[in-house]
């Protein structure tokens, strides 16, 4: 969204600086997007944010997170507050030729959760 931003006001960039800036824009609402651009232009990078782990990036249209973070041990422990009987498994290997490897990786999920970038959790009302 970045990208079409920087390209429908700034048209005379070429494909490496809309990426460039795109990518020095993260988290920016689209007004903020233009200024930081046409300072980028005049070579005053003072605005440049780019990506760092942790942090939510926002859909600059609407200013609102895309995503939001949240540690999926802390909404097991919400759900049972509500009465679920939850659990937590990382999402490990999709193809079905490797179902022991996602067997395993299930059973490690206390430990593999934290590295894929998703997680199911199952729920059931007790």
């Amino acid at each position: 969204m970045r990208r079409k931003i920087i390209k429908n006001e700034f048209p005379n960039l070429n494909q490496d600086e809309i990426e460039k800036f795109a990518k020095y824009t993260f988290s920016y609402s689209r007004e903020k997007i233009v200024t930081a651009v046409s300072q980028f232009l005049e070579g005053d990078f003072s605005l440049m944010q780019e990506y760092s782990y942790g942090k939510c990036p926002l859909d600059p249209e609407t200013d609102c997170y895309m995503e939001r973070l949240f540690n999926p041990k802390d909404l097991k422990r919400e759900l049972r507050n509500y009465g679920f009987k939850s659990k937590i498994k990382s999402n490990g290997p999709v193809r079905r030729d490797l179902r022991i490897i996602r067997y395993i990786w299930e059973l490690l999920s206390p430990i593999t959760i934290f590295l894929p970038r998703g997680f199911t959790i199952i729920a059931v009302k007790e």
